[in-house]
C-alpha cells in the first residue's frame, strides 16, 4: 500500500518539476539597432528592432508587446505611424500610451527583424546631446504561454552623422522611470544666452538637463496578459495541468485503497 502511494506521489512530483523547468527555460532576446548612432539636428534616424536566441517552445512566437519611451527633449513627438512592422509583422502603436502590439500570421522561431521605429531629432539641439530610446514591459507569446523579455535601449548622439555598429544597451528598469523636467526648455534657453558669461553654470545646467531623458507612460512598468493576443493555453494552463494530475493521482489512490480494504 505504501509503495503504491509513494509511486503516485512520485508521478505528481516529476510532473510538477518538468512543467516548472519548461516555463523557466522559455526566453528570447530583443535588440535595438539604429542606422546611425550620431545624427545632425533635424534629422531622421531609424531604429530596427530584432528578436534572437529564441528558446520559446516548438512552434515559436507570433505576437509581441512592449512600451516605447524616448527623450522628448531630443526627439520630436512620435505619431501612431512612427512604428512599422517588418517581415509580415503587423504593428499597432499608440502615441498616447506608448504601447506597441505586433502580430504575425505564422510563428517565428529564428532570428528576425520585427519592426522599425522612425524618430527625428529636434532643431537647435546642442551638438553632443544624447537621446535614449527604450523598450520596456516586453512580452512575446508562443502557442502556450506569454514570455517576458528584458528591457533594452539604444542611445543617439546629436552631432556629425556616423554609421551605426548596431550596439544595444540593456537598461535597468530603475533608470527608465525618470520623469522629464518641464523646466528643461527654459533652462536650455537661459544657458545658451549666458554661455559667454558663465561657463560653469552652463556646464551644471547641461548635466541637469541630460538627467531627465525619458517620456514614460505610467503603464510602462506593468504587463497585462490582455494586452497581447495569443493562441493556445495561457500561463494558468500549466497550473490547471498540475491540478489535473494531482486530482487523477488522488482518484487512483482512493481506488487502490478501496481495493485493499475489500481484500
Amino acid at each position: 500500500m505504501k509503495r503504491k502511494f509513494s509511486f503516485v506521489l512520485l508521478i505528481i512530483l516529476l510532473t510538477f518539476v518538468m512543467l516548472t523547468v519548461m516555463v523557466d527555460a522559455l526566453s528570447f532576446t530583443t535588440t535595438m539597432t539604429p542606422n546611425s548612432t550620431s545624427v545632425d539636428e533635424a534629422t531622421e534616424v531609424v531604429v530596427t528592432v530584432s528578436v534572437s536566441n529564441l528558446d520559446v517552445g516548438d512552434s515559436g512566437i507570433n505576437s509581441y508587446s512592449a512600451y516605447l519611451s524616448y527623450d522628448t527633449e531630443v526627439f520630436e513627438t512620435l505619431t501612431d505611424s512612427s512604428v512599422e512592422g517588418l517581415n509580415n509583422w503587423s504593428s499597432t502603436y499608440s502615441a498616447t500610451s506608448g504601447q506597441i502590439l505586433l502580430t504575425k500570421n505564422s510563428f517565428v522561431n529564428s532570428d528576425e527583424d520585427i519592426m522599425q521605429i522612425t524618430l527625428k531629432t529636434k532643431e537647435g539641439i546642442e551638438e553632443g546631446t544624447e537621446g535614449t530610446v527604450s523598450l520596456t514591459g516586453i512580452v512575446a507569446s508562443n502557442s502556450e504561454d506569454n514570455i517576458d523579455g528584458t528591457t533594452v535601449s539604444t542611445t543617439i548622439t546629436v552631432g556629425t552623422e556616423v554609421a551605426s555598429e548596431g550596439n544595444t544597451t540593456e537598461t535597468p528598469s530603475n533608470i527608465i522611470q525618470i520623469e522629464p523636467s518641464t523646466n528643461n526648455v527654459e533652462e536650455n534657453s537661459t544657458d545658451v544666452n549666458n554661455a559667454n558669461t558663465d561657463n560653469t553654470d552652463n556646464s551644471s545646467n547641461t548635466n541637469t538637463n541630460n538627467s531627465s531623458v525619458y517620456n514614460i507612460n505610467t503603464n510602462t512598468n506593468t504587463s497585462n496578459d490582455d494586452d497581447i493576443p495569443y493562441t493556445g493555453v495561457s500561463g494558468d494552463g500549466f497550473i490547471k495541468i498540475i491540478l489535473g494530475v494531482i486530482f487523477i493521482a488522488l482518484v487512483i489512490y482512493i481506488k487502490i485503497r478501496k481495493m485493499d480494504e475489500l481484500k
